[in-house]
């Protein structure tokens, strides 16, 4: 049985009480109501956003045809409704309500309001996104895509006699299930999802290609103790992300001698992005404090770096966390400032936080387009991309 399948078996059997059946819808239709009688009442009074609608006239181009004022008036509306819509959202009494209402949820509930966060065990924080790609909730079709871009990278790549390296992160849920549900027991990791395991095979068995198994390196460093993820963070811990710079450093350089660097052991504390997303009012989770391992000066030890590869590396926020303070871990101690420094040369570096696939991949392009090919090229991305669009338009030009 598949995890689709588990899961709506153990819906299936689960059990709601009558009363909560009434309840629950009940409580839900009595908000809507309250909302929309609260947003009409004074001091509100009749809306902003409803006068300006219904008082905005566009005059229509007299010289125009029939069809041509007909497709003008339609995409006039269209604009209309669209201001409409976020001026209501934007003085609606929800817009103040929210965080208190996800802090009820968080608080009293123990789970969470918000639809992109899910509360595990112990105060731990989910990402929606990553957990629904654990469970193997994604669309086929986009996993497809990933494949054929990078067939096709892999291909450009061997032609100029350039390597390609890839670095998929797994979810916290797929490595911590046990912090997610109570239904496993701890140290207990799920299976990984056979297509995405399929496809990483046959990308590891290509020409030029190798994937770091990154869900085996994380799953090797977990324990009741020793947990490679961030409790209210979608990111990994300071040790497991330095345990997989070692092994990208091992497959670009090989058997490489380790730098006698001089590190600065700093604690950093912090709430976690999760937490963040969930927009709550006022503090309800304890912080989080991490050991990292940071250097000193990153530009100084890159100074004397000897000649190496020229390596593109193209990731999201895993590699850029503990080295941008905007992600809130700190700086000087990611993947970002140890792998330059690992390879003994710099590494041309191209990230988007939000999108490690088609942002970056298009850089790639044109970077293979006007020259000069790098001799390695490396891709991170969190396993929760391969579920979205953005590969299928990727190297189709080369």
């Amino acid at each position: 049985m598949d995890r689709e399948k588990e899961a709506w078996e153990q819906l299936r059997r689960a059990r709601v009480e009558p009363g909560a059946k009434w309840i629950l819808p009940l409580v839900f239709l009595a908000g809507l109501v309250a909302v929309f009688a609260v947003d009409l009442w004074n001091p509100y009074g009749l809306r902003d956003a409803w006068r300006t609608f219904s008082e905005r006239s566009r005059p229509l181009d007299t010289d125009a045809g029939i069809l041509q004022k007909g497709l003008a008036w339609n995409r006039e509306n269209l604009a209309d409704i669209e201001v409409f819509e976020d001026q209501i959202a934007e003085e609606s009494i929800l817009r103040e309500t929210v965080p208190y209402y996800q802090w009820f949820f968080a608080r009293v509930l123990s789970t969470s309001g918000t639809g992109r966060v899910l509360m595990g065990r112990d105060h731990w924080l989910f990402l929606k996104e990553a957990t629904e790609t654990t469970l193997g909730w994604g669309d086929e079709s986009h996993l497809k895509s990933a494949d054929r871009a990078v067939r096709r990278l892999a291909g450009i790549l061997r032609a100029g006699g350039a390597e390609l390296i890839l670095v998929p992160v797994p979810g916290k849920a797929e490595i911590l299930p046990w912090k997610f549900s109570p239904g496993f027991q701890v140290g207990q990791h799920l299976p990984p999802i056979p297509s995405l395991e399929s496809v990483y095979e046959n990308w590891d068995a290509l020409p030029g290609v190798k994937v770091v198994p990154v869900r085996e390196i994380l799953s090797d460093r977990t324990g009741p103790e020793r947990l490679p993820f961030l409790a209210r963070d979608t990111h990994w811990t300071p040790e497991a992300m330095e345990a997989v710079t070692q092994w990208i450093a091992h497959s670009v350089v090989g058997d490489h001698e380790d730098r006698d660097m001089k590190f600065q052991r700093k604690e950093i504390t912090a709430q976690g992005d999760l937490v963040g997303m969930m927009r709550l009012p006022g503090p309800i989770f304890n912080k989080q404090t991490v050991s990292v391992n940071q250097l000193p000066s990153a530009s100084e030890e890159n100074s004397e770096t000897a000649t190496g590869p020229k390596v593109f590396y193209m990731g999201d926020s895993f590699t850029a966390i503990y080295s941008d303070p905007v992600l809130g871990w700190g700086e000087g101690a990611g993947l970002q400032d140890l792998l330059p420094v690992l390879l003994k040369h710099p590494v041309d570096f191209r990230l988007n936080y939000g999108d490690p696939v088609a942002d970056p991949g298009r850089q790639l392009e044109s970077q293979l387009k006007r020259g000069p090919m790098p001799e390695i090229v490396i891709w991170q991305f969190a396993e929760r991309f391969v579920n979205q669009d953005g590969w299928s338009k990727l190297f189709k030009s080369q």
